[in-house]
């Protein structure tokens, strides 16, 4: 509520008092946090004017289908409980009074 001050020890009364804070540190606060945040808009901008700093990457390779087979996952098989509690009909489509998702219909 007053501010932000530190103590400091006054050498000729011999006394803590507070003082407040000199401007280089809310400088230096400012250049910091501003630091950490201004890079993500800057590189937008930058991006928007046709410089790219930062190249794309290409996305990391992910072994899904060896991890399936090493730890034997299976695709789940839906229970007769699960239809039921679920609401989940035959075709595949989800909700209790109107049927959602599902196969694709076909128009006649």
């Amino acid at each position: 509520m007053n501010g932000s001050s530190y103590l400091a020890w006054d050498a000729d009364k011999g006394v803590v008092k507070y003082e407040n804070w000199p401007y280089w540190c809310w400088g230096l606060v400012a250049v910091l946090v501003l630091m950490s945040a201004l890079w993500i808009p800057g590189i937008a901008l930058t991006r928007l004017c046709g410089l790219h700093i930062i190249q794309d990457e290409e996305p990391a390779w992910f072994p899904a289908e060896e991890l399936r087979e090493y730890h034997a996952v299976v695709p789940h098989k839906v229970t007769k409980v699960e239809r039921k509690l679920f609401c989940i009909h035959e075709d595949g489509s989800e909700g209790l009074c109107c049927p959602i998702g599902g196969p694709p219909q076909e128009s006649v």
